[in-house]
């Protein structure tokens, strides 16, 4: 409960009159002691802060490695093909990434520091895949255009290609995602949480539940 203003003049008149007791040493000695006190105080904070920057800079350092955003900007992140068994034109089938429709040309970004470890060409155009720590890889295909090379060191958030267009009977350009976890494939969906606050991440997920085509 707070004090009334009342209470606090009181209060302070009191300390005022303990002051008018007290010869100038005295005075002198206990104002020193609370400066000290105030010191002791004002050193436990910073320590705090510093603890507490340490603990979050730790934590970025550690996301940094997981593939934990979109390979897209989110303006690009339409979901047309999703994680698990899937239905295709020729039945069902078990997808082992996503899929986003995107315009050609669009940047493609590596979702966690890494290494490129492997780069293959073919009809559906460039394939990149990245080594993050952990455990972890994530792959990038149908990509019309790369930027990077085997063995090249790469920064989260960094353009590694550009989504192209294939040659297989599709509407448009998509992006074919995958994360792996020792070299098992995992929902790429449970890993786009820092792009998105809980309520969009929730209604995420709710519009993937109707994104059953798959292109890939």
């Amino acid at each position: 409960m707070a004090s009334s203003p009342t209470f606090i003049t009181y209060q302070n008149k009191i300390k005022h009159n303990k002051l008018q007791d007290m010869d100038s040493h005295k005075i002198i000695k206990a104002f020193n002691n609370e400066v000290d006190l105030l010191e002791h105080r004002l050193y436990e904070q910073i320590q705090f802060f510093k603890e507490l920057d340490e603990q979050l800079r730790t934590m970025d350092r550690e996301l940094c490695k997981i593939p934990s955003v979109l390979p897209l900007e989110r303006r690009y992140a339409e979901l047309v093909g999703t994680f698990g068994l899937n239905l295709t034109h020729r039945g069902s089938k078990f997808h082992e990434g996503v899929d986003f429709i995107a315009p050609t040309g669009v940047p493609v970004y590596a979702t966690a520091h890494g290494r490129v470890v492997n780069i293959d060409n073919n009809s559906s155009g460039f394939n990149v895949t990245l080594q993050h720590e952990g455990a972890y890889t994530s792959v990038y295909s149908h990509l019309g255009k790369i930027i990077v090379k085997q063995g090249q060191e790469v920064v989260k958030g960094e353009v590694i290609g550009f989504v192209g267009e294939t040659e297989k009977n599709t509407s448009s350009s998509y992006l074919h995602y995958e994360v792996r976890y020792n070299n098992q494939p995992e929902n790429p969906l449970d890993y786009f949480y820092l792009d998105f606050t809980p309520e969009e991440y929730e209604r995420y997920l709710n519009r993937a539940e109707d994104a059953v085509k798959v292109i890939d």
